[in-house]
């Protein structure tokens, strides 16, 4: 009996640190949307797209990232100010300019009032959007291994007006594996091996980059929201 007890107690243990580290390996995580109650009352229909930020400063990942936000919401009926004119415009403005913005950026995921005005003067748009990449990464399975490769995106993005007020934020992942793959499958032997190893099927690649990040903005330009039909902010 005090055997079977401490089993139940051990589960039910188990059971808590699953609840509270989150804990289901391929559990969906949901995304987190905050959206300004009174958002169309700010009137915002420009919208600059800042350079995208990211924690290991990634630039293919961050380029990327602005190349397909651009393409899942350039049709959403607002007008964009692009990432890379954006750019030309911070670089402009001197290395510590855009090394504070950076710095914000990677702290907070958005700009606040004291960069917000500026900025939006100078691109010449009401909203100010950012992105920051939390995690860009892929899991390959070695030919000696069995499993699935995946590809996996956590994104962080914020819309502030020109004076800084948040209108929108959203934060997520998405995560995409590739096919089951079982080295157990032999096709032979490599004659010029010493060690005679057995030849294996080719380990499945993980996903790429872009149909993950197709997925995912493809699903967060859903949750944006409508252009504001009139503009009661001055």
């Amino acid at each position: 009996m005090a055997r079977h007890r401490l089993v139940k107690e051990l589960a039910a243990a188990a059971l808590a640190c699953l609840a509270l580290t989150g804990a289901k390996p391929k559990e969906k995580v949901a995304d987190l949307v905050y959206t300004h109650p009174d958002f169309a009352r700010f009137g915002v229909r420009d919208i600059a797209m800042l350079p995208v930020v990211s924690f290991d400063r990634n630039q293919q990942a961050q380029l990327t990232v602005e190349r397909f936000w651009g393409q899942m919401f350039g049709k959403n009926g607002y007008r964009w100010v692009s990432a890379t004119f954006s750019r030309e415009r911070l670089r402009a403005a001197g290395d510590s300019v855009q090394k504070a913005y950076e710095d914000q950026v990677r702290r907070n995921a958005r700009v606040d009032s004291t960069f917000a005005p500026a900025l939006a003067r100078t691109l010449r748009a009401r909203g100010v959007l950012t992105v920051r990449v939390d995690s860009y990464e892929k899991v390959e399975i070695e030919p000696t291994q069995s499993g699935r490769a995946s590809t996996t995106i956590w994104l962080k993005a914020a819309l502030v007006d020109s004076t800084g007020t948040l209108l929108w934020s959203i934060s997520g992942n998405e995560r995409l594996e590739g096919q089951q793959y079982d080295p157990s499958t032999v096709m032979g032997i490599n004659p010029a091996d010493p060690s005679n190893r057995p030849i294996t099927g080719a380990a499945v690649a993980a996903p790429s980059y872009e149909e993950v990040l197709t997925k995912l903005l493809g699903r967060w330009a859903t949750l944006f929201p409508p252009v504001p039909r009139d503009s009661t902010s001055g």
